[in-house]
């Protein structure tokens, strides 16, 4: 059966190695017949969530009138939403933080781990990361900022992750073994 991807670059960096990590998920989940969306976020201006409530009080569309107001019905019609990102700072980039904290909008029933009772139930996802550093913990605190919040927030389907430490200047990541489990993710959803 054919699912919907979005797969949302997080990187100001436009083709940089967390993008090329994301193309060969693509080209994976492409092989298998599914229908894919890329959104680079370096090209959008979503701007951080203000923390208002004006999306809760209204039932959305968020008071804040940038592009995310078009990413939402993406995001709504996905099946599977994919989140790819360097690392900065032991964390996401600012562009997929302030794309993940603007997801509030369309959680506003915010129900503590009830999934039948969020906007954004029944998903799957996966997460692809790079990183200059090269050691493997870098990687702790965004692993598990994401799963708290798509797996046991949002109760979306963890279908895998994909790490590459290591890889600082835009392209060093090309040849690198883990472009094959980013494929095999995609290929296998």
């Amino acid at each position: 059966m054919s699912k919907k991807v979005v797969v949302v670059c997080g990187s100001p960096r436009i083709g940089g190695n967390s993008e090329i990590l994301a193309d060969a998920f693509i080209r994976g989940a492409k092989a298998a017949g599914h229908s894919v969306k890329k959104i680079r976020l370096a090209e959008k201006k979503v701007l951080p969530c203000l923390g208002c409530s004006y999306c809760s009080d209204n039932n959305l569309p968020c008071i804040l009138e940038d592009d995310m107001n078009g990413l939402y019905p993406e995001i709504l019609g996905a099946d599977v939403v994919v989140m790819a990102s360097p690392v900065y700072y032991f964390g996401f980039s600012a562009q997929l933080k302030a794309f993940i904290d603007r997801l509030y909008g369309p959680d506003v029933k915010g129900n503590i781990f009830s999934a039948e009772n969020s906007y954004l139930p029944h998903k799957e996802c996966a997460l692809l990361m790079t990183a200059a550093e090269k050691n493997k913990e870098v990687f702790d605190l965004p692993v598990m900022h994401f799963q708290q919040i798509f797996s046991r927030w949002f109760m979306w389907a963890n279908r895998g992750m994909v790490l590459v430490s290591g890889v600082s200047e835009s392209g060093d990541i090309k040849g690198h073994e883990k472009l094959n489990d980013a494929y095999d993710i995609g290929r296998n959803l």
